[in-house]
């Protein structure tokens, strides 16, 4: 039981980040439904997706 309990508290925190950023990254998909160019809907993508980027990258500092 406590090493259900060990894996449980060790990967919760893991999976749940990953489906934060998922969820984070769905708010970005409004971009397309303005008609812009390519580049600008790719920029605007891309500012879009900067806080799943940093949370993500906090989760890969923090993996271990």
């Amino acid at each position: 039981m406590k090493t259900f309990l060990n894996r449980f508290v060790v990967w919760a925190p893991r999976i749940l980040c990953l489906l934060f950023a998922g969820f984070i990254s769905l708010f970005a998909l409004d971009v397309f439904e303005e008609n812009r160019g390519f580049w600008n809907t790719t920029l605007a993508l891309l500012m879009h997706l900067i806080p799943t980027g940093i949370l993500l990258l906090i989760l890969a500092l923090s993996w271990r």
